[in-house]
C-alpha cells in the first residue's frame, strides 16, 4: 500500500495536482526518503498495538477457538492514527481524499466539509478464509470486519480498484451504490529509472555472473513462507551452480530455520524491511523474481521486477495475471503446484537469453500501461468527477 500511494502521489504531483500523503500507521521499521512529497506521518504507541492484539485474541480464541485471527485487530490498531491526522487534514481542507481501505480509517475520518471521498479497494477482509497448510482463519472476525467496511461505505463517494480481480472481489462483498473503477496500480517510471542497482553478489560469496533470485516479502506466510523452503531446496536438486536467494521483509526466526540444510552452493541474504528505494536498487541487480504468494491484489513487488526488466515466476492467484503475462513477461503456475515453479524457475535460471527477453518486455509492457500518462489521467478523471 505504502508503495502504490508513493507512485500514485508523484504521478499525480507531476500532472499539476497539489499532493500531501497523510500516513495513519506508520512502522518505524524503515523510513522512506519523502523524495519531495509532503508527508504528514501518524501512528499510534506501541502500548495499544499489543492491547488491541491481546484483546482481540483473547476474545476470538472463546469465539472460534483453534482459529487465526486479526482482520479486526487491523482495524482497531489504526483507528488510533486516523483519529489523530483528523485535525491535520481540516487544515489541509482537500477537496478530494483518496483513502485506503485497509484497516479502515474512513471509519473515524468520516467527512470532511466539501470534500470528495475516493476509497482505494486493494485489501478486503473476504479474501482471506482458508489456505491449505496455514491456520484456519476466524469467520466471525472477517465477518465482523467486513460489517465495519459496508458501514464505512456511508462516507465514500467512489471507489477505485487495482484490477480487475479485486473490482469483482468488491462487488460481491460491499453493498455500494456509487461508481466503482478499475484503474491499475501507477508507477512513476521517472523514479525507477533514476535508482542505481545495488549488486549484493559479492556480500553474498557469488561471482559477478552468478543468479541472484529475489524473494520480495518471502518471510510473510501469505507470500511465501509457507512453500518457500520446499522450493528452494528443489531449485537446489535442479541447479548445479553455485546462486544466490535474498528474502526481502520480516523473517522471524522460524522461517530463517525452515529455509536451513540446503547445499553449500545456496548462498541465502535476509535484509530484512527495505525502503522502497532499496527494494528497486536490490531488483535492479537480480537475475529474476520468485514470487510464490498465495493471495494477492494488484501486486507492486510484480511492477517492482517489470521496472527494473526482472522476469518473474508466480502463481496464477489475485490480479497477477493482470501483470505477469504466461512466456511473455515471466511465468504463472498454478497455485501450490511447486513441482512447476520450481521446474520453470530453473528454466529461466539456466536460460539467460531468455530471462533477459521477457524482462525487457515485461519493461515495455509497464511503460505502456502502469507507467502511462492514459493510466495517471484516468485517476485524475475520477477524482474531478
Amino acid at each position: 500500500m505504502a508503495s502504490a500511494s508513493f507512485h500514485l502521489s508523484r504521478r499525480l504531483a507531476a500532472l499539476g495536482a497539489t499532493i500531501k500523503v497523510f500516513t495513519y500507521f506508520d512502522e518505524p521499521v524503515v523510513q522512506d526518503r519523502d523524495f519531495g512529497i509532503d508527508v504528514d506521518r501518524h501512528s499510534c504507541p506501541k502500548w495499544y498495538t499489543r492491547v488491541v492484539r491481546r484483546a482481540t485474541n483473547a476474545a476470538f480464541s472463546l469465539l472460534d477457538p483453534g482459529t487465526s485471527a486479526y482482520q479486526l485487530a487491523d482495524i482497531l490498531q489504526r483507528q488510533w492514527g486516523a483519529f489523530a491526522l483528523r485535525t491535520s487534514l481540516g487544515q489541509f481542507s482537500p477537496d478530494v481524499l483518496v483513502v485506503a481501505d485497509h484497516g479502515l480509517p474512513s471509519l473515524l475520518l468520516g467527512r470532511l466539509p466539501g470534500c470528495k471521498n475516493v476509497l482505494v479497494a486493494h485489501h478486503n477482509p473476504s479474501r482471506f478464509q482458508q489456505f491449505p497448510g496455514l491456520p484456519p482463519f476466524s469467520r466471525r472476525d472477517i465477518d465482523l470486519s467486513m460489517r465495519l467496511e459496508n458501514f464505512a461505505l456511508r462516507y465514500i463517494d467512489a471507489v477505485i480498484s487495482p484490477s480487475i480481480f479485486m473490482t469483482g472481489v468488491f462487488r460481491q462483498s460491499h453493498q455500494f451504490s456509487g461508481a466503482v473503477t478499475t484503474i491499475p496500480n501507477l508507477v512513476d517510471t521517472a523514479f525507477t529509472d533514476s535508482v542505481a542497482p545495488v549488486d549484493p553478489r559479492a556480500d553474498m560469496g557469488l561471482a559477478p555472473d552468478s543468479v541472484v533470485i529475489v524473494v520480495p516479502s518471502g518471510g510473510n506466510g501469505f507470500k511465501g513462507a509457507l512453500l518457500l523452503p520446499q522450493l528452494a531446496r528443489l531449485v537446489d536438486c535442479l541447479f548445479d551452480r553455485e546462486f544466490g536467494i535474498v528474502v526481502t521483509g520480516h523473517a522471524n526466526p522460524a522461517f530463517r530455520k525452515s529455509m536451513q540444510g540446503l547445499s553449500a552452493k545456496v548462498r541465502l541474504a535476509f535484509p530484512g524491511v527495505l525502503s522502497g528505494e532499496e527494494v528497486l536498487a536490490l531488483m535492479k541487480s537480480a537475475s529474476l523474481c520468485l514470487y510464490p504468494t498465495l493471495v494477492d491484489n494488484y501486486s507492486m513487488a510484480l511492477l517492482e521486477a517489470a521496472a527494473s526488466s526482472v522476469p518473474t515466476v508466480t502463481f496464477d492467484v489475485g490480479g497477477n495475471a493482470e501483470i505477469v503475462h504466461h512466456e511473455r513477461t515471466g511465468y504463472l503456475v498454478d497455485v501450490y503446484n511447486v513441482d512447476k515453479m520450481a521446474e520453470l524457475t530453473v528454466e529461466l535460471m539456466l536460460r539467460r537469453e531468455v530471462r533477459e527477453q521477457l524482462g525487457a518486455q515485461a519493461q515495455v509492457a509497464l511503460r505502456a500501461n502502469q507507467g502511462s500518462d492514459s493510466a495517471a489521467q484516468q485517476w485524475l478523471e475520477v477524482l474531478r468527477a
